[in-house]
């Protein structure tokens, strides 16, 4: 059955609906072109088109679905590939286009399936191995930190118990020394001492002198010199013991009365020396402005005397600062902070003509002293010495 086209009725598909209708010839490839059609000869008529042929649609094939997956896995089967469809050749017929019937593709999706506690177990033991091995390395590296650490410390405890080994035979050293001055001492005492009785109590004076000065020096001192301490005063009892018994004999040696003068002023002036608040031997200690400058003379170390009132600030004494914070006149005692190498040291509740000892970045190994000769209110008057 024919369909002749009517302009006044309605009209057919390819040209009602635009998708239908024929596509354009395609592009001609890169660098071609295509071939003018030939000149028609003269009184060339193209024929009439032909009718569009009416073809009946095709019935459509009912909807089967697929049937349900199996419980079993299956692994899925091979997607069917693309291929792009050729692309359309232009149509110049008014045919209906068949219709297309519906195929249900094959195709089942996978079905997932819970995997089984034997499928994880092994990765997390192999995970839990791998931290257990970390944690182990760590500990043996810390533990090996730890064991070198503790080996620096056991070198410098050893190096430490050498030093304080060196220090107490030095000290016994001196120790030893003074003893056979002091017994060198009371054994020329006691052949060439022939003094009258006044002589015999400035003696006496200077040894009541010099037992106050070494009880407060050994107040101040460390526990290692007290050993020192008490054969200092074990010795002096022996030389008084042996001095009273020279006493007797007094009238028989007054012609070396000078001489003996002269070797007690010399003792007296060797045994002046005391020990600082840190346990250091000191030099001599100038009780007044003429004692330090006969120090001076001695061109043994520096001195910067001073004279100070308690204020909040210190002030400037040679290369550091002092601040008297207390003082008392009465007890003639004080307090004061040393400021040196940007740190405060406190020198609390010190006594007169004391040496107060501490120790710069500079001078390592010999002490800075600072004595104190005078307690006034709010103010002490004294010097500071320094090594050369």
């Amino acid at each position: 059955m024919s369909i002749s086209p009517d302009p006044g009725s309605i009209l057919p598909r390819e040209e009602r609906d635009p998708s239908k209708r024929p596509l354009p010839p395609p592009p001609p490839p890169p660098g071609y072109t295509y071939a003018p059609a030939p000149p028609q000869p003269a009184g060339y008529a193209p024929p009439p088109p032909a009718p569009p042929q009416y073809a009946p649609p095709q019935p459509q094939q009912a909807y089967v679905p697929p049937p349900p997956p199996q419980q079993t896995y299956a692994p899925p089967p091979a997607q069917p590939q693309y291929v792009a469809p050729a692309p359309p050749q232009p149509s110049y017929s008014y045919g209906q286009p068949e219709s297309s019937s519906y195929a249900p593709s094959s195709y089942a999706p996978p079905v997932e399936t819970p995997m089984s506690s034997a499928g994880w177990f092994g990765p997390v033991v192999i995970v839990a191995l791998v931290l257990l091995a970390g944690g182990l390395i760590f500990v043996a590296r810390d533990m090996g930190a730890r064991n070198d650490a503790l080996k620096l410390q056991l070198a410098d405890l050893k190096a430490s118990n050498d030093a304080v080994k060196t220090a107490l035979e030095n000290v016994a050293a001196r120790n030893s020394a003074l003893k056979e001055e002091l017994n060198s001492t009371a054994s020329n005492l006691g052949k060439k001492l022939g003094a009258t009785q006044q002589a015999v109590s400035e003696t006496k004076k200077t040894a009541a002198e010099l037992a106050a000065e070494q009880q407060a020096a050994e107040q101040n001192a460390k526990q290692a010199q007290a050993q020192l301490g008490q054969q200092i005063e074990g010795v002096r009892q022996e030389a008084g013991t042996k001095i009273a018994a020279v006493n007797t004999d007094v009238g028989g040696v007054k012609t070396d009365l000078g001489s003996t003068k002269k070797e007690l002023d010399a003792t007296k002036a060797s045994l002046k020396s005391a020990i600082g608040d840190l346990g250091v031997q000191s030099g001599l200690i100038a009780r007044n402005h003429d004692d330090l400058e006969a120090l001076r003379r001695r061109n043994e170390r520096n001195y910067y005397e001073f004279n100070i009132t308690k204020a909040k600030t210190s002030t400037k004494v040679g290369d550091i600062g002092i601040r008297l914070t207390k003082s008392d006149a009465k007890k003639n005692r004080f307090t004061l902070e040393i400021l040196a190498d940007d740190k405060v040291i406190e020198k609390k509740d010190q006594t007169l003509n004391a040496p107060l000892q501490f120790y710069v970045a500079r001078q390592r190994g010999i002490p800075y002293e600072v004595v104190v000769n005078q307690v006034d209110k709010d103010r002490i008057i004294g010097y500071l010495s320094t090594p050369k």
